[in-house]
């Protein structure tokens, strides 16, 4: 009798194990065919083209700026940077009559000269000896005519620039001066919406030297 309930309980326990092995059995199947489903999945996603990222600001008024791609900027070009230090010499050298464009030109010099640099200083002192407005009221004008733009250099940050201002009185040529200068430059991101508006290339004369040149 008691060999009997022996072998029945036995036979229980091997039942039992059984149907646990394959329970188990199948609870592992289902977490490896899981497995491969979110694999599959982030292998997918990772395939599939990356969404580029843009800076976005916000200038002082609430106007939303797209000022470039979340990403390392490339140096500009030389073409662009020969470019840009003629114009710079031409805005803050030149006189002209009209107040409104005389504006302009001072806008565009401060708008690519940082504050704190000491190109902003020499800026500072130069209008404030050269009033280009008290000029063109004694009926002065400078016409800025750039000769040459080259290098300083292996970083191209620094560049020499020469060139030939042309005074007139009353529409009255009455010389003419040649000067060379050094520009140092550098490459930032503008933060409002008038710096992008006047200097998009965020472009930037951080030190400047002039003088007169002698032949």
């Amino acid at each position: 009798m008691n060999y009997g309930k022996a072998r029945a309980n036995l036979k229980d326990i091997f039942a039992q194990q059984q149907s646990d092995k394959k329970i188990y059995r199948r609870a592992f199947f289902v977490s490896m065919a899981l497995n491969f489903v979110l694999v599959t999945g982030i292998t997918v996603v990772c395939l599939q083209h990356k969404t580029v990222p843009y800076i976005v600001q916000v200038d002082k008024h609430g106007y939303s700026i797209a000022i470039s791609r979340a990403e390392a900027a490339d140096w500009p070009s030389d073409r662009i940077l020969v470019s840009w230090v003629g114009q710079y010499v031409q805005n803050l050298r030149t006189v002209v009559t009209d107040s409104r464009a005389q504006r302009s030109l001072i806008d565009w010099v401060y708008a690519s000269t940082p504050r704190g640099t000491s190109a902003h200083t020499f800026i500072n002192t130069w209008y404030s000896e050269n009033n280009p407005y008290q000029l063109a009221r004694d009926g002065h004008t400078v016409e800025v005519r750039i000769e040459s733009i080259i290098p300083m250099g292996d970083s191209r940050k620094a560049w020499q620039a020469k060139w030939e201002e042309s005074t007139y009185v009353n529409g009255v040529k009455r010389g003419s001066v040649k000067h060379t200068g050094i520009f140092t430059m550098d490459v930032a991101q503008n933060t409002d919406l008038k710096s992008v508006i006047v200097n998009p290339l965020g472009i930037f004369i951080t030190e400047l030297q002039t003088t007169q040149a002698y032949s």
